[in-house]
């Protein structure tokens, strides 16, 4: 019985159609090169975004990229590099907004506490 319900789940769920999506604005950071990852990590609040890219520059320091809302259209505003980042920082890696607060993880820091220590 059990596995009658999941295949009439299963069928419900596949016929349901897919409904369209479309694209309003695509996005690419200032400066991004392939395989930065740029788009990895993003995080919006209002007229406020801030996209990753974790990989960028060399040596894989990372960035982030903040883009404001203005006339409807997404512009960049800022590329924040960390003013410690070093290869394989990962800078980028995680990031979040809130109001005028940017937060931007570095998960392969190396810190007081130790190597890759995360900031």
């Amino acid at each position: 019985m059990r596995t009658l319900a999941a295949l009439s789940f299963s069928l419900l769920v596949l016929t349901v159609p897919l409904r369209a999506q479309c694209e309003l604005q695509e996005l690419k950071g200032l400066n991004t090169q392939p395989l930065d990852f740029f788009g990895k990590s993003c995080a919006i609040d209002g007229p406020a975004l801030i996209v990753g890219a974790f990989a960028a520059s060399t040596g894989r320091p990372g960035a982030a990229h903040v883009f404001e809302r203005r006339n409807g259209r997404w512009e960049q505003s800022a590329r924040l590099l960390a003013s410690d980042g070093a290869g394989g920082d990962e800078f980028g890696n995680s990031v979040g907004v809130s109001g005028d607060f940017a937060v931007v993880g570095s998960e392969y820091n190396n810190g007081v506490v130790g190597s890759n220590a995360g900031a």
